[in-house]
Parts: C-alpha cells; sequence; structure tokens
C-alpha cells in the first residue's frame, strides 16, 4: 500500500509547469522560488547556479530544487537549454 504525503495550504498553491520554452520564462520562475527562500518557508536542496550555467556552458540543463520546511514537499524546476524545453513540479 502506497501512502501519499498531503501538501500543505503553501504548497497547494504552487503551480505546476508543465512546457517552460524559454530561458527567460525558467529565470522567471527561478526568481518566484527565490523569494520563497527568503520567506523562510522553504529551504535550498539542490541546483547547479543556473545563472553561471547558462553563461559558461549554454548547451546544459539548469535545474533548482526547494523543499518545504512544513510538509516536506519537494518542488523542482528543470531547463534544457539545448533542447528548448523544461518544467517546474513537484517532486525530483
Amino acid at each position: 500500500m502506497i501512502f501519499f504525503k498531503r501538501l500543505c495550504n503553501e504548497c497547494q498553491k504552487l503551480e505546476a509547469v508543465r512546457h517552460i520554452k524559454s530561458t527567460d520564462e525558467f529565470f522567471d520562475i527561478l526568481q518566484k522560488l527565490k523569494r520563497l527562500l527568503s520567506d523562510g518557508n522553504y529551504e535550498y536542496v539542490g541546483g547547479n547556479v543556473p545563472e553561471k550555467t547558462v553563461k559558461q556552458w549554454p548547451q546544459d540543463g539548469l535545474w533548482y530544487r526547494i523543499k518545504c520546511k512544513s510538509c516536506g514537499a519537494i518542488f523542482t524546476l528543470w531547463y534544457d537549454t539545448f533542447g528548448g524545453k523544461g518544467y517546474f513540479k513537484n517532486g525530483k
């Protein structure tokens, strides 16, 4: 039997983005995630410093991951700069 942990009220407000089509869209979402971190309800749990990576290795994937301090939900923002596609979702 599999049990799914319920998202807290704050995490329920975060909307998944199935198709990110540009680096501009990726960085818009990234700024929102950084604001969530500064509010103190979430913590940074991984990533590759997208601002530097996109300048040094433009063909690489950009990713950033945060975790809710309340319910433990993990959210991942990912973008493949070479393929021109990405997403923001709940989970790894």
